[in-house]
C-alpha cells in the first residue's frame, strides 16, 4: 500500500508540474500532446487511487472535480469566483462580491 501511495505522489508531482496551471488550484492545461486518451487514463489513475488506497491529488480546482464528477450543472458561480478572489486587493473582491450579488438577483 505505501509503495502504490509513493507512486501515486511521483505521479500527481509530475502532472502538478507539467500538465496543470493555476496557483492555488490546479486545472489540466490544453496541450496538443494530451488528447482524449492520455486524459482519459490520468482519470483512470484518479480513480484507481482513490479506490484502492484512498489516495485524491488536493491541488486539483474545485471546480474542475465538481464538473469532472457531476456534470457541468453543478457548476456555481462561487466554486468559479471564489478561488479568484485570492489575487484580488480587499477592495476589488467587494467590487467581484456586490456585482456577483447583483448578478444574483437578476
Amino acid at each position: 500500500m505505501n509503495l502504490i501511495r509513493e507512486i501515486l505522489t511521483c505521479f500527481w508531482d509530475q502532472c502538478y508540474n507539467s500538465l496543470m496551471v493555476g496557483a492555488l488550484e490546479k486545472v489540466p492545461s490544453v496541450r496538443h500532446d494530451f488528447q482524449k486518451l492520455e486524459w482519459e487514463s490520468i482519470g483512470r489513475i484518479l480513480v484507481y487511487g482513490f479506490n484502492q488506497v484512498n489516495f485524491f491529488p488536493l491541488f486539483l480546482s474545485k471546480a474542475f472535480v465538481s464538473i469532472l464528477f457531476f456534470g457541468e450543472e453543478s457548476l456555481t458561480d462561487s466554486l468559479l469566483l471564489d478561488p479568484s478572489k485570492s489575487y484580488v486587493s480587499l477592495e476589488e473582491r467587494d467590487v467581484i462580491d456586490s456585482k456577483a450579488l447583483t448578478l444574483s438577483i437578476k
